[in-house]
């Protein structure tokens, strides 16, 4: 009898034994923290990852606490490994961790990583390589995590990273280029951005449904927004786009956007770039489109006029303007009628006049002055009515452009410094692409 009893204890003490390993180490970073660890790699490259303390994520709770940093390499038993990742559950139950520094050497965060971390306010994000996975917010269920700082060496950001996090503050790095799929979705209380000239890919919804960003700045470098991008944000009131731009689009649905300027590089605008934009007053197409993508204005009705610079009619499939009235001026190339007449989604519209004409009617409309005039140092140019940014350029009179200003939409007045110039009459051109106007200024 006891030697049939002898296989099963002998059984359920092995069993013991193999479930009751959990992390392979325990080391303790430079701020004496101390981190738990799994060795992943026992060969050269020798690498661990991140792990809990105990045979389970709750078995202990806030074994890491407050501030952590998550150190490049740790050393055990005399061998170097590199800390590549971060895994399952690993500061599930920290309710008490509330900063915490994500090192360049990690390449992966594994799901749930820290979820429930109901205290983390900051994180640091320095990982400069880390993947992609299936749908994996880092972050999930971090009521408090209000700022995210990219490193400066980070150049990718992986999709869902920070998906439906709590953010006020998201400071990108300078050296960032892309920011991957849904990267902030659902970031509500988000207000504002800035997105680095560094940056040449952003990934479809990156920012979508971010519903209280009210303003965004997008550095030159960026050569495609597209793909719902913005979709949802219904707070966006104003968008700075970059000259860089081929392909606009990606701000469908934000229902607060009343004006935009498109820059003159664009060449196309995606498919439903601005449907439901339904604030929108007017916009421009510059004279290098050829396409304007299905669906683009779609249901856009609170338009009220349309200039399209282009001299042969960019493509629009039938729905572009799609809920748009087809009596609101259009105004086109003055040579370009007929063209556009018979153009598919163009020829829907009844009201076009001629581009030269808006032109004019805008330049009557500007008032500038300048005083003193003549001068010695300094002049001071007043100008009324204007709706959109403006250029400056001072020309002397063999046609040198000697200073260049910008105007803001409704700037009211700017300095110009003459200090070094010759005596003579020079010429001041206020220009953008709805007027060009020229006054001349004496300095003495």
């Amino acid at each position: 009898m006891k030697k049939s009893l002898f296989f099963p204890i002998m059984l359920i003490l092995f069993s013991i034994s193999f479930n009751a390993k959990s992390q392979d180490f325990i080391a303790v970073n430079n701020f004496g923290d101390t981190i738990y660890y799994n060795i992943i790699s026992s060969v050269a490259p020798y690498a661990v990852e991140l792990t809990y303390k105990g045979d389970s994520s709750l078995e202990y709770q806030n074994e890491y606490m407050d501030t952590l940093d998550i150190p490049i390499s740790v050393v055990n038993n005399n061998i170097t490994y590199i800390v590549k990742s971060i895994g399952s559950y690993t500061f599930q139950g920290c309710r008490r961790l509330k900063c915490i520094t994500i090192g360049d050497s990690i390449t992966s965060i594994a799901s749930n990583a820290f979820y429930g971390c109901i205290r983390l306010s900051l994180v640091n994000f320095n990982a400069v390589n880390c993947g992609n996975t299936n749908f994996n917010p880092f972050f999930t269920d971090c009521p408090d995590l209000t700022t995210v700082n990219v490193g400066n060496n980070v150049k990718t950001i992986p999709d869902y990273a920070f998906w439906s996090s709590h953010l006020t503050t998201l400071n990108l790095g300078n050296s960032l280029t892309s920011i991957g799929y849904c990267a902030f979705q659902y970031c509500t209380s988000l207000t504002s951005l800035t997105i680095p000239g560094t940056v040449t890919a952003l990934g479809n919804f990156a920012f979508a449904d971010c519903v209280g960003l009210t303003s965004v700045t997008i550095e030159n470098g960026l050569v495609i927004l597209d793909n719902g991008a913005f979709q949802n944000c219904t707070g966006i009131t104003s968008v700075n786009l970059p000259n860089s731009l081929l392909r606009v689009g990606g701000l469908n649905n934000c229902s607060s956007l009343t004006s935009l300027v498109i820059p003159n590089s664009v060449t196309s605008f995606g498919n439903y770039s601005f449907d439901n934009c339904t604030s929108l007053k007017s916009i421009t197409i510059p004279a290098g489109v050829t396409l304007v993508g299905d669906g683009s204005f779609y249901n856009c009705y609170s338009l009220d006029s349309i200039i399209c610079e282009a001299i042969n009619p960019p493509t629009t499939p039938y729905f572009v303007f799609w809920g748009v009235s087809n009596t609101i001026p259009i105004y086109i190339p003055c040579e370009s009628l007929s063209l556009y007449q018979s153009a598919e989604g163009w020829g829907r519209f009844i009201n076009f006049q001629c581009l030269s004409s808006l032109i004019d009617i805008n330049n009557k409309a500007l008032s500038c002055s300048l005083y003193p005039n003549p001068t010695e140092k300094e002049t001071t140019l007043e100008i009324e009515g204007l709706k959109s940014e403006a250029d400056i350029i001072v020309y002397d009179l063999n046609g040198k452009a000697m200073k260049t200003y910008k105007l803001n939409a409704g700037q009211k007045q700017i300095s110009i410094d003459v200090n070094g110039f010759g005596k003579g009459v020079y010429s001041i051109n206020i220009f953008n692409r709805d007027f060009n106007i020229t006054r001349k200024l004496i300095v003495k």
